[in-house]
């Protein structure tokens, strides 16, 4: 799971009310990227991830 409320924490990251804007986007996919290329998925734990 990764929060949005975090990662989303400009008002230019949103195009209204509920829907990410170009940055937005751009910041929750450099998230998912960057939680698939850290995270070691062969440990079978799940891992709580803070920046």
């Amino acid at each position: 799971m990764i929060d949005l409320r975090i990662i989303c924490d400009e008002d230019a990251d949103f195009a209204n009310a509920i829907e990410p804007s170009e940055q937005g986007g751009g910041k929750i996919a450099a998230a998912i990227v960057s939680f698939l290329t850290k995270h070691e998925f062969r440990s079978g734990r799940a891992e709580l991830i803070v920046r």
